[in-house]
């Protein structure tokens, strides 16, 4: 499963591109550019927190530690929460309906399967990273 992780993941960015190509109206809806623009921003927080740590197949690079800074702190995958808030975006931006339904139906199920298959790797084989599931929520924060 963990060497056909990078494949399936390019599957569903290739697909997600074609359908928003094929499905965008033709006239720009700039309401949804903020959401792209605030996704952006938390995908690259977390990137910048993982530092070289970033894998995009799942395994541990030497050294590899827990991340539990910066947006980590709140959340234990920001750079999916921010792909999937671009997602979201770009879909209002090409006035796609098609796109929003297959953001909800596709591409976040995917996305959530994906996290699930890493966290399960990581409390496996990262150290502490039981316990960081437990003061942690997958892509939303803990409400007070």
């Amino acid at each position: 499963m963990i060497g056909g992780s990078i494949r399936s993941l390019k599957i569903i960015i290739v697909t997600a591109l074609l359908v928003f190509m094929m499905t965008a109206q033709g006239s720009f809806n700039l309401n949804g550019l903020p959401l792209a623009i605030l996704g952006g921003l938390i995908y690259l927080s977390g990137l910048k927190s993982l530092g070289g740590l970033w894998n995009p197949d799942i395994k541990l690079k030497q050294g590899h530690k827990l991340i539990d800074s910066g947006l980590f702190k709140h959340i234990r995958h920001p750079m999916y929460l921010g792909i999937m808030i671009i997602g979201y975006g770009v879909a209002v931006i090409i006035n796609s309906s098609i796109a929003l339904l297959f953001m909800t139906l596709v591409a976040v199920p995917y996305t959530y399967l994906r996290a699930s298959v890493e966290e399960d790797f990581l409390t496996k084989n990262l150290e502490g990273y039981s316990d960081y599931k437990k003061r942690t929520k997958m892509f939303l924060p803990k409400l007070l």
